[in-house]
């Protein structure tokens, strides 16, 4: 399929992901020379009219402007192949990068769950409920973004009878327990989905899984949700307790929009940034919760003894305690009163208390260590420098850059100077390199080494060599390259290459005796006397 072009305009470059509806190609529009992704409907499918009519219905919803959103720009049709013509965002599915790099830290989780609540407010305020938010419909943009795709295409699914079936494997792991007792996706179940999302970025592990599709919904429907805190330890409980609220099996206590979780999310993010107190609002639910327990709960009440108890007519035990004799007369009067010295004898043993416990804490707590300039470094390089000082350091992000070098260090935090108790973390962002980069010559190279020199440089060659006859490079050398050398372009960008095959020099119709050189004998003619040298 890579090399095919539809509608004589839409060259086919190479395969990105192969669904279950469709199968996802990077492609060039050969008109304008812009890069477009080609969403193929998989051959089942192709021939289902009412599915590819359905599809066609559901197009407002795909072409939904914003930036964490992917846009579908066409519904089209080639020779009988039906696709849809979209943008080609720059970087990698989400499912991919939860499989190599999971569990993510706080910051990057909430940051990426954050972009798609986003997209997630710009379609609800259109009236598009997604239906099927998941890693598999996200992109990771190589800028540290993330872009939600096919929001609305569930719809579609509908009016075919076997597209459902095809696709709850892949479903089945986000979708909110009303869905499973046959209600129909909203913006309530969106924000389920979206909570599944940051439960696996933040602990690696889906939040429920049965084992099969039925299964897995079936969990959804009645299993307890699991603590992302008891998972990974470095999941605040604010974060824990919004997550634990977003997957509630009552879409009566998740957020009431996706403007309220949006809200609720960057506020727990200002806290993790700023080292404010978790959301107030959540421990206010919290404390309401737990003060409605205690009214739920007969009071305790004092174990009495007999006597106390059986006061005349039933009379209160506490009337048992009036006194029937009079009690002895203080014989002098002090200057301050009794109550008063007690007072200041609780107040001196709290000061004492107190002191004792500050020096006590400030013996145990870590010393406080000055954090050194890692920028221009490599990660292993920042590693080395923050275990002499016992500080751990971490990737947060990774962007282009056109000061710092690849993969060396952008920014710290906290910055150079800033302070850290030992054993704290340093939260890095790494560079991806320049955005533009100036092409290197890789003619006169063999395939293999203008691999490597390209790999360094986050470039490829775009699909097969193209063979061409020449006489003056040996077999399997580059002899021509596009985009030519020493051009400005941008990362990733495809390099076409052609490489030299001998040229088909011949004598008769045989190879020319300059060529070979040897005299075979065995090709004497009777007829004519020809031979081949």
């Amino acid at each position: 399929m890579v090399g095919r072009t539809l509608a004589v305009r839409y060259a086919l470059s190479t395969e990105i992901a192969d669904g279950p509806i469709f199968k996802l190609f990077a492609a060039k529009d050969l008109l304008t020379g812009r890069a477009l992704s080609i969403r193929l409907l998989q051959n089942t499918f192709n021939q289902e009219p009412s599915l590819v009519s359905a599809i066609l219905t559901s197009m407002p919803g795909l072409q939904v402007q914003h930036p964490a959103l992917e846009r579908i720009e066409e519904f089209a049709e080639s020779d009988g192949q039906h696709f849809l013509i979209g943008e080609l965002p720059k970087g990698s599915p989400l499912s991919e990068r939860v499989k190599h790099f999971a569990p993510f830290s706080v910051p990057v989780g909430l940051a990426t769950t954050i972009c798609l609540c986003e997209a997630l407010v710009a379609l609800h305020a259109e009236g598009v409920v997604h239906g099927d938010v998941g890693t598999h419909n996200v992109i990771a943009t190589h800028d540290g973004g993330a872009k939600l795709q096919m929001a609305g295409i569930w719809r579609a699914y509908a009016s075919s009878k076997t597209a459902g079936l095809a696709v709850l494997p892949q479903m089945c792991y986000y979708l909110a327990p009303e869905l499973s007792n046959g209600g129909s996706p909203s913006v309530s179940s969106d924000l389920y989905a979206l909570g599944v999302v940051m439960f696996i970025l933040l602990t690696g592990r889906y939040p429920f899984d049965g084992g099969s599709p039925t299964g897995t919904v079936s969990r959804h429907a009645t299993g307890q949700i699991p603590s992302a805190r008891g998972l990974n330890p470095s999941v605040p409980n604010s974060v824990d307790q919004f997550i634990q609220r977003i997957l509630s099996k009552n879409p009566a206590q998740r957020p009431t929009s996706a403007s309220e979780c949006l809200t609720e999310m960057r506020k727990l993010s200002d806290a993790l940034r700023f080292g404010r107190s978790s959301n107030p609002k959540l421990q206010a639910e919290t404390l309401a919760l737990s003060e409605t327990e205690e009214t739920k709960q007969p009071a305790k009440t004092a174990k009495l003894n007999p006597r106390e108890a059986s006061g005349p007519d039933g009379v209160a035990p506490a009337m048992s305690a009036i006194r029937t004799k009079p009690s002895k007369k203080i014989k002098e009067e002090r200057d301050v009163p009794l109550w008063l010295w007690g007072i200041f004898g609780l107040f001196f043993l709290t000061m004492v208390g107190f002191i004792g416990f500050w020096v006590v804490n400030s013996f145990q707590k870590p010393k406080m260590i000055s954090v050194p300039n890692l920028s221009g470094l490599s990660f292993v390089e920042a590693q080395d420098v923050g275990k002499k000082l016992k500080l751990s350091v971490r990737i947060s992000d990774r962007e282009a850059s056109d000061r710092v070098d690849i993969e060396k260090i952008i920014r710290a935090k906290p910055n150079a100077g800033g302070k850290l108790r030992e054993g704290g973390t340093v939260y890095v962002t790494m560079s991806t390199g320049s955005k533009f980069i100036i092409l290197p010559k890789i003619i006169g190279m063999t395939v293999d080494e203008a691999k490597s020199i390209l790999a360094k440089l986050n470039l490829e060659i775009d699909g097969d060599p193209i063979p061409q006859p020449d006489k003056d490079f040996p077999p399997g050398i580059i002899i021509r390259q596009l985009p030519e050398a020493s051009q400005k372009i941008e990362r990733l960008t495809p390099i076409r290459v052609w490489v030299a095959v001998p040229q088909a020099n011949t004598f008769r119709g045989r190879p020319s005796p300059a060529k070979t050189g040897l005299l075979n004998i065995h090709h004497l003619s009777p007829e004519n006397h020809s031979f081949e040298l």
